[in-house]
């Protein structure tokens, strides 16, 4: 896993799979989630968003034939608090 540390990430699109962000602040940033392992320590968020793709939406389709409620699908954006 790729380590990421100390940076401040501003108004910018953010691939998260595979990474390890430590010391790491976010604001106005958009996630990318294909489903792989990815790691946050010591790390803020402000005014984010996310899109599942690939596997995490797949996820959430089986999530949802299982009866969970699920509000995320491929083109859905979610916040992040």
């Amino acid at each position: 896993m790729d380590r990421v540390e100390g940076k401040i990430f501003s108004n910018e699109i953010v691939q998260i799979d595979g990474k390890c962000f430590v010391n790491c602040s976010f604001d106005n940033c958009f996630f990318y989630y294909e489903g792989g392992r990815c790691e946050w320590e010591n790390t803020s968020f402000s005014n984010c968003r996310v899109t599942l793709c690939g596997a995490a939406n797949n996820t959430t389709r089986v999530l949802q034939a299982l009866g969970f409620s699920i509000t995320a699908s491929k083109s859905d954006v979610l916040g992040i608090t």
